[in-house]
């Protein structure tokens, strides 16, 4: 019975972790297009999901120690792989037919984001130069230059001069 109720969890899981994998492909392809509404819909979707994972992983762990204790494993937390092996029969197959997608998944997920993170990373280094030169640009000119004169007689490239 325990063997059964973990199964459906590990069932619900992977499909939410598939669905994670599709909200990543969504991340991925707004970021290549620099689609700011998407990549915030996706981060709404993506934080929900990782919210329902963590409390799912948490009922996964005491069902685990519930059917380890059950089947008089010694270990505390053990593999989902010895659990099937001790389990046998078709839940057994079932078990480590869940393993097998649920790594699989977890791999998809790892890959996309490697090749997304060059991305992001460039990306980032845009938006901190943009930053940085928009800060310069409105920043006020200071009353006393370095070598003691008064700031700067000349305006010229600024964006904003910071006068009425």
């Amino acid at each position: 019975m325990r063997a059964e109720i973990l199964a459906s969890l590990l069932e619900r899981e992977l499909n939410l972790y598939e669905a994670l994998f599709r909200a990543t492909e969504n991340e991925a392809d707004a970021l290549h297009r620099a689609d700011i509404d998407a990549m915030i819909a996706v981060a709404a979707t993506k934080e929900h999901l990782l919210g329902t994972l963590r409390l799912t992983e948490t009922e996964r762990t005491r069902l685990t120690r519930e059917l380890s204790t059950a089947l008089g494993l010694e270990q505390d937390d053990p593999p989902l792989s010895r659990l099937a092996e001790t389990v046998g029969g078709p839940m057994g197959q079932r078990l480590m037919d869940c393993r097998s997608k649920l790594i699989a998944v977890a791999e998809s997920i790892v890959a996309l984001n490697n090749r997304t993170m060059p991305l992001l990373r460039h990306s980032q280094q845009m938006v901190r130069g943009t930053l940085a030169m928009v800060q310069q640009m409105v920043s006020p000119d200071p009353v006393y230059s370095a070598r003691g004169d008064y700031g700067r007689h000349n305006n010229a490239g600024q964006l904003l001069s910071g006068q009425a």
